[in-house]
């Protein structure tokens, strides 16, 4: 593992992983069923080899088709998968498996309603997971949402009215926050490794000295800090143990090892277009549009690269029959009094 390796490929070079657009539209139906259809767009390489981030199984109806491209006159490959589900909580064991959050999307749905007797208060949150792999900080608290977005969204709308020297500045400055938090994020994962490890075979539990220690030396690796191999031997120099150096050999960081190469490494430029409909009246939605009562947003995938995004709309539903049993109430107690009164 080389540190320094990490950050300048994170920051200098995009995923090729950003050649598919994808739409997902959902509509939730009056009886509670979810209906999803999930579109793919590319070139055929990458359309026809399951570019879904879920299992495509037999309840999926899939299909494909091509269309051009009105802007450039390319052909469009497309994937179009299709299915309907009981419930929310079904939608959720399709799509929100979490055990790939870097290579798979994660979204975890949500439904709320609250009776009201008249009417149903509904809010409904679809949430695409964070794909970094560790939860331990949060990038709020290293970067601003200016600097998130030029990092990870493409959002270079801040730097336009800067100078040369402004712009040079900011990136600096935003790749120094953002390698704190890497850093940090990656010294906590390890130091945790070494405890349940330590805990799992009588060796003594660190100390808040010895979590300093490694953070310091994980911070230190953007000038070109020590392989993983070599961070094992340090810390057992400093524990006078051999124990750490044996977990290396023995393979126990052959996971972490993995999601360093392979999973920290999360800038591209996918783009999402999601599209939801309900069944009521909507009067609240941080959706950037609405169309035919469709409500529509649009993102890239470094919007939930090292954090949660979420799109979220509350609607209202009609019960009808509480407007007939209030009704039929208010006719009875009707009659009632005017056959008291002949009385």
């Amino acid at each position: 593992m080389n540190a320094k390796w990490i950050l300048i490929t994170l920051l200098f070079i995009l995923s090729a992983c950003g050649d598919v657009t994808y739409r997902y539209y959902t509509r939730i139906n009056a009886d509670g069923t979810v209906f999803k259809r999930v579109v793919a767009e590319g070139d055929s390489s990458q359309v026809y080899k399951n570019p879904f981030s879920f299992d495509i199984n037999e309840e999926w109806k899939l299909r494909y088709d091509k269309m051009i491209d009105k802007e450039s006159g390319d052909t469009l490959f497309l994937a179009i998968a299709e299915k309907t589900f009981a419930s929310v909580e079904a939608v959720n064991h399709s799509l929100c498996l979490k055990n790939d959050s870097t290579h798979k999307d994660n979204i975890k749905s949500e439904l709320k309603s609250r009776f009201a007797w008249f009417y149903n208060f509904n809010e409904y949150t679809e949430t695409y997971v964070q794909r970094f792999p560790f939860y331990h900080l949060s990038i709020d608290d290293y970067l601003s949402e200016e600097e998130y977005a030029y990092l990870f969204v493409g959002d270079t709308s801040c730097i336009e009215t800067m100078t040369d020297e402004e712009k040079e500045a900011f990136d600096e400055q935003g790749e120094l926050k953002f390698w704190k938090f890497m850093s940090a994020s990656l010294g906590i994962e390890y130091y945790e490794l070494l405890n349940n490890y330590a805990s799992a075979n009588g060796e003594k539990i660190m100390n808040s000295a010895d979590s300093l220690f490694i953070m310091q030396l994980f911070e230190s690796s953007i000038d070109d800090g020590p392989e993983l191999e070599n961070l094992c031997q340090l810390m057992d120099k400093r524990l006078g143990t051999s124990w750490v150096s044996e977990a290396f050999c023995n393979e126990y960081f052959v996971e972490f090892e993995r999601q360093i190469d392979d999973e920290v490494l999360l800038l591209n430029e996918t783009d999402y277009f999601a599209e939801l409909e309900v069944p009521g009246l909507i009067y609240s939605t941080n959706a950037m549009s609405i169309k035919d009562g469709v409500s529509k947003w649009h993102f890239k995938r470094g919007s939930f690269a090292y954090r949660d995004y979420s799109l979220s709309l509350k609607y209202r539903t009609v019960n009808y029959w509480a407007f007939i049993v209030v009704g039929v109430l208010v006719i009875f107690l009707v009659l009632s009094f005017v056959v008291k009164r002949k009385a």
